[in-house]
């Protein structure tokens, strides 16, 4: 139990990192130091202009989500043990969650290879961590439903 609130305190430090990180966004979005003020035909040369900016974003906002979800399945283990049904809801939706996140930002970098006719290097690495961090949650989750199921039958015969 003691590894499990280990990594139920580094969730939580990331969630919190995390919202630091969409704070100063934020704050770079609308208030712009001078050396970050781009001409509006530099955007031009993206996919959707301006806004290219926020597909990334987007993913970011993804992988925070998962990571509640991570956070909360880690919470319900620390009060009501291993082998429970909510638990097992929770990162069978953060896997999922991750899994998408990884192949959908996977796929925007090869497009954004493919649009910069080779200029961009491809940054697939943690987007490769993330189709395998959610499939290993999913694997978690048929781990966790099973021990439930085994926990409930025990329970029954006793």
């Amino acid at each position: 139990m003691k590894k499990v609130k280990i990594l139920y305190t580094v969730i939580f430090i990331s969630i919190v990192l995390y919202i630091i990180h969409f704070i100063m966004n934020t704050f770079l979005m609308y208030y712009k130091p001078e050396f970050l003020n781009f001409p509006k035909t530099f955007y031009s040369q993206f996919i959707f202009g301006y806004y290219t900016q926020f597909v990334s974003l987007f993913f970011s906002i993804l992988t925070f989500i998962a990571l509640f979800y991570v956070k909360s399945g880690l919470g319900v283990i620390i009060k009501e043990g291993f082998f429970n049904a909510k638990c097992s809801k929770q990162f069978k939706i953060s896997g999922n969650i991750f899994l998408i996140t990884g192949s959908l930002s996977f796929l925007w970098y090869l497009l954004l290879l493919f649009y910069s006719k080779g200029k961009m290097p491809i940054s697939g690495a943690s987007d490769v961590l993330l189709i395998i961090i959610g499939l290993g949650m999913l694997v978690i989750t048929d781990i966790v439903k099973n021990g439930h199921l085994i926990k409930k039958e025990n329970d029954l015969t006793i």
